[in-house]
C-alpha cells in the first residue's frame, strides 16, 4: 500500500442540511464503506456504486478501491481509483460509478471495501448504495 501510516478517519461531521441527514468529510480525511456481505460478497461480480453528494464545489471526489487482477498463481492485489467529478450547480446530485470484475471482500484498510474523499475541498455525502450489475 501506499503508506502504512495513514491517518483512519472515524470522526465524519454529521450535517443537517434542508431537514436531511449528511456526512461531511473535511478535506484531507477519509470515509471508509463497507457494501453490505448479503448483497456483495464471495465472488468477483460487476458493481455500481451511486453516491448522492452535494454539488457545492467543482473539485472533484476520489474513489479508491483494491481488487484482484489476473488469476491462479499470478493473482495479486492492486489499488485503484475513480474520479467523480462536481459541477458546483448546487443541491443534491448522484453519481454513478460501475466497476467490472471486482470482488468487494473488505479488502480495504478497516476491513472496508473502499474509500472516498474530496481531492482538494470537503464533501458532504447523503447516501450510498452499492448493488451487484447483472448482465
Amino acid at each position: 500500500f501506499h503508506n502504512s501510516f495513514e491517518n483512519f478517519e472515524y470522526d465524519l461531521n454529521i450535517v443537517d442540511i434542508d431537514g436531511e441527514t449528511a456526512y461531511e468529510i473535511p478535506r484531507g480525511k477519509k470515509m471508509y464503506v463497507n457494501a453490505l456481505n448479503d448483497v456483495i460478497w464471495g465472488r468477483n461480480m460487476n458493481v455500481s456504486i451511486e453516491i448522492t453528494y452535494l454539488d457545492n464545489s467543482t473539485s472533484p471526489m476520489q474513489l479508491d478501491f483494491i481488487r484482484w487482477n489476473n488469476k491462479g498463481i499470478n493473482q495479486h492485489l492492486s489499488r485503484r481509483s475513480t474520479t467523480i467529478n462536481r459541477t458546483g450547480k448546487g443541491g443534491w446530485n448522484t453519481a454513478t460509478i460501475t466497476i467490472d470484475d471486482i470482488n468487494l471482500d473488505n479488502m480495504e484498510y478497516l476491513g472496508t471495501d473502499f474509500r472516498l474523499y474530496g481531492t482538494v475541498s470537503d464533501i458532504v455525502i447523503k447516501e450510498i448504495k452499492v448493488k451487484e450489475v447483472k448482465e
